[in-house]
């Protein structure tokens, strides 16, 4: 069984949380024309330092597909791990650097939740940790 990540746990409730404008559990990584958003799973290898987001260009031909209310133009689901010089999937990159067992990815990457909603899933993993 994997051990949580307690520092980087309560650093990534803290980043959510000062950046919860950057925030949407609907895309591991998308871009719009104003921005660029990440769920939990998305801002993980981005705050480790240690990963490059393999983004794809969206074509936009389903209109329904926005993230904030506006376009996306670009989207990602796996990012390149600089260490092990490959490609893996953004949640499973996650997972292992939080370091959550399958029930807690599941319970904190897909959750569609807002903001104070993710945090306080990360919250219920650490006080069951202590």
């Amino acid at each position: 069984m994997p051990t949580l990540d307690r520092p980087r746990l309560e650093s990534l409730a803290a980043h959510l949380l000062a950046n919860a404008d950057r925030h949407d559990q609907e895309q591991f990584a998308a871009r719009t024309a104003c921005g660029t958003w990440y769920c939990a799973a998305g801002w993980t290898p981005i705050l480790d330092g240690g990963y490059d987001i393999n983004w794809c260009e969206y074509d936009g031909e389903d209109s329904t597909d926005e993230i904030a209310g506006r376009p996306m133009t670009a989207i990602a689901n796996t990012a390149y791990d600089r260490r092990a010089q490959r490609f893996v999937d953004i949640d499973e990159a996650a997972t292992e650097l939080l370091g959550l067992d399958v029930s807690q990815r599941g319970r904190l990457f897909y959750n569609f939740g807002g903001t104070d909603e993710i945090v306080s899933v990360i919250k219920g993993f650490l006080d069951e940790a202590a």
